[in-house]
């Protein structure tokens, strides 16, 4: 089986959080492909942030292979896009 050269992003949030609707939308606006856990549907997803953030679950959360950050903002999300290969932050 032949292994993909995107790196996986997974966004981990809720439903009624704005800044996790900001991320999700930003990276389809973006076109980067993604998959979304809802952490209130997903105990096991709840309990990885609980242990990633001393018993808190941070949100969002987006994970690029196993790189795990928590990214309020765009541009911390561009930050770790760019640094993924995913977004070249320096054009535009």
């Amino acid at each position: 089986m032949k292994k993909s050269a995107t790196p996986r992003v997974t966004v981990y949030g809720t439903s009624w959080c704005s800044d996790v609707r900001g991320i999700r939308a930003y990276l389809e606006t973006i076109g980067v492909r993604y998959t979304y856990i809802d952490i209130e549907q997903d105990e096991a997803a709840a309990m990885l942030l609980e242990k990633l953030y001393e018993g808190k679950r941070r949100i969002p959360t987006v994970a690029i292979g196993q790189d795990y950050r928590h990214v309020p903002r765009i541009w911390d999300l561009n930050v770790m896009l760019n640094q993924h290969g995913l977004l070249d932050i320096r054009a535009g």
